[in-house]
């Protein structure tokens, strides 16, 4: 991820990352790196099953990590 891929993530979306992250893992990320990963996951999910960040549970997370080891 470069520089300008950073700072194409709007303000609001990290926060819904951060608030979903913090949903699924009881716990805050590490660091910002973290929170950035965990970002491009979610993404992806968004993407592939045509969700929101709302939406998102451990299931779904589950379901896509099968999916891309299959």
């Amino acid at each position: 991820m470069t520089i300008t891929d950073i700072n194409e993530i709007s303000d609001k979306k990290m926060v819904k990352i951060f608030k979903l992250y913090k949903r699924l893992y009881n716990k805050e990320p590490s660091d910002y790196n973290e929170l950035l990963q965990f970002h491009n996951l979610m993404s992806e999910i968004v993407k592939t099953y045509n969700v929101t960040y709302e939406q998102i549970d451990k299931d779904i997370i589950l379901k896509y990590k099968n999916l891309i080891n299959a």
